[in-house]
C-alpha cells in the first residue's frame, strides 16, 4: 500500500551540479581541467570499502547491485549513442545511480556520515597524480574534481590534494535516518532491509553471486518492495511511494553520466574560463559522456576508462605522463591528436601506452586498459605486459 500522504524532501534533491560555477573558489583561466576522483587522482572505492566492511557479502551484494541496475536501465538511459526501444521515453536515471542504493543497507546497519569519512580519508594518491597536480597549479589552471561517489568525504580529499573544487554525489546519510525515525515507519522499513539482506547472504551461500536468483531478489527490492523507479510514467500511474527510503532516494540527485558532461560542458561556457581550453579525464563507464563531448581539446580515456568515446587512451601506472600530451597540446593548438599520440609517445616512451581513441581500438588495447585498472585498484598482482 501507498504511504496515507505523499511525502516530498525537496532539502534532498538540491543537485550541486552547477554549484561549482559559482564557487568562490573559481577563478579566470585559460585551461580547465576536468577530472573524475576515484582512479585518476586517487584509488580505492570508499563506498565498495564501507559495504565491505559493515554486511557480510557486502562487496558482492554491491556488485550486483550495479550489474542488475546497469542491464535495468541502460538501453533507455539519456546517453550518447543509445537507441532506445520505439515509443519508450528516456529515464531520468544516470549512470551510477545505483550509488544510492546502498542507503538503506547503511541505514539497516547504523552506520554514519562520520564512519564513511573516517574510511575515505585512508585513501592513496594514485601514482604520479601529485606532479600532474602541481604542474597544473603552476600553470594556473582551474582543477574541479567531478566523481558519482560522495561529495562529502570527495570534497574534503579535493582540499587536501590540491584540487579548486568537488563535484560528486549528495549522499546525506545521517539526515536520511532522522527523516526515517521521524515518519514513523523507521521500524518496519528497517526490516525490510534486514530480510533482504538475510535472503542475499543465503541466495549466495548456496546459488552463488552469479545466480540469477540474486538478481531478481536485488530487482523486487527495489523495484517492488522500495517502489522505486525512474520511469516517468511507472511513477505517474504508481500513485505515491510505498516506502520512506524509496521516496528519499529518488529525491537525492546522483552526479552520474550526464551530470557529470554537464559539469564539464558549464564550465566550457562560464564567462570566467578565458580560452576554454578543455581536458576531460575518467576511467570509469559515467565517464563516457563527459569523454565524448566535442568540446574537450583533450579527453583522456585512463585505465580502464571508456576509450571508445574519448579523443586518447591512456595506460600507465604513473599518471604525471599526461603532463607532456597537455603539455605539447597546448604549445601546439592546432596538432591534431594523431601526430600529438605519435610525439608524447616518444617524449614517455615505455611509461604509457598513448594511442587514439574512438571505435576503431582494438579489444587487446581495451583488455590492457582493464588489466592497469585492476593492478592500480590491488586487484591483481602483475603489471600490464
Amino acid at each position: 500500500m501507498p504511504l496515507e500522504q505523499p511525502v516530498h524532501f525537496p532539502e534532498l534533491k538540491q543537485r550541486n551540479v552547477f554549484s561549482v560555477i559559482s564557487s568562490p573558489e573559481i577563478k579566470e583561466s585559460k585551461l580547465i581541467f576536468v577530472t573524475d576522483m576515484e582512479g585518476p587522482q586517487v584509488l580505492g572505492d570508499t563506498v565498495a570499502e564501507v559495504i565491505s566492511q559493515k554486511i557480510l557479502h557486502g562487496d558482492i551484494i554491491y556488485r550486483r547491485i550495479y550489474d542488475w541496475y546497469t542491464e535495468a536501465t541502460s538501453s533507455r538511459r539519456r546517453t550518447k549513442g543509445v537507441r532506445r526501444p520505439e515509443g519508450l521515453p528516456p529515464l531520468s536515471a544516470q549512470e551510477g545511480t545505483d550509488i544510492l542504493f546502498t542507503l538503506p543497507l547503511l541505514l539497516a546497519t547504523d552506520t554514519d556520515e562520520r564512519f564513511i569519512q573516517e574510511v575515505a580519508m585512508e585513501y592513496k594518491r594514485t601514482p604520479g597524480s601529485h606532479q600532474l597536480l602541481e604542474y597544473l597549479k603552476n600553470e594556473g589552471a582551474l582543477v574541479v574534481g567531478v566523481t558519482t561517489s560522495l561529495v562529502g568525504p570527495n570534497k574534503v580529499i579535493g582540499r587536501e590534494i590540491g584540487l579548486d573544487d568537488v563535484i560528486g554525489t549528495p549522499f546525506p546519510l545521517d539526515q536520511a535516518g532522522k527523516i526515517l525515525k521521524e515518519s514513523g515507519k523507521y521500524k518496519s522499513e528497517i526490516a525490510l532491509v534486514n530480510s533482504f539482506l538475510s535472503d542475499c547472504n543465503n541466495i549466495i551461500e548456496e546459488h552463488g553471486e552469479y545466480s540469477d536468483i540474486l538478481k531478481e531478489r536485488i530487482g523486487r527490492f527495489y523495484e517492488k518492495e522500495l517502489s522505486i523507479s525512474y520511469d516517468y510514467e511507472v511513477r505517474k500511474e504508481r500513485n505515491g511511494h510505498k516506502t520512506v527510503i524509496g521516496a528519499m532516494i529518488e529525491e537525492i540527485g546522483v552526479v552520474g553520466d550526464r551530470s557529470k558532461a554537464a559539469v564539464a560542458l558549464a564550465l566550457k561556457r562560464s564567462k570566467l574560463i578565458k580560452g576554454g581550453f578543455l581536458v576531460t579525464i575518467g576511467d570509469g563507464t559515467n565517464d563516457a559522456v563527459m569523454l565524448g563531448l566535442p568540446g574537450a581539446r583533450l579527453s583522456i580515456a585512463l585505465n580502464g576508462g571508456p576509450v571508445k568515446e574519448a579523443k586518447i587512451g591512456v595506460i600507465t601506472n604513473d599518471v604525471s605522463v599526461l603532463i607532456f600530451l597537455i603539455k605539447i597540446a597546448q604549445e601546439n593548438p592546432s596538432m591534431d591528436i594523431d601526430t600529438l599520440i605519435k610525439e608524447a609517445q616518444k617524449v614517455v616512451g615505455n611509461r604509457a601506452i598513448i594511442h587514439k581513441g574512438g571505435q576503431g581500438v582494438s579489444s587487446e588495447l581495451i583488455e590492457k586498459h582493464k588489466k592497469m585498472k585492476e593492478f592500480l585498484r590491488g586487484q591483481t598482482g602483475n603489471l600490464v605486459p
